[in-house]
């Protein structure tokens, strides 16, 4: 299933979970890792939205936290 969000209200999720975890958002390559394993996806419909799996916070946290970061 996948959700459909504002871009904005995405990065800012994005990046408190990245804060909370410790990792650098400066760290390109950590962050881009990270993005594409969770699959993000521009919504057809309108430029400034995203789609991402339903699930795609809880993905997040589960790679982070087994060091499954792939740069």
């Amino acid at each position: 299933m996948q959700q459909v969000l504002w871009e904005t209200v995405f990065e800012k999720q994005f990046n408190e979970i990245l804060t909370k975890y410790g990792i650098d958002k400066s760290d390109h390559e950590t962050v881009k890792s990270l993005r594409q394993q969770i699959n993000i996806t521009k919504s057809a419909g309108c430029v400034l939205m995203i789609e991402v799996a339903e699930d795609w916070k809880e993905k997040l946290i589960q790679i982070i936290e087994k060091g499954e970061i792939k740069t």
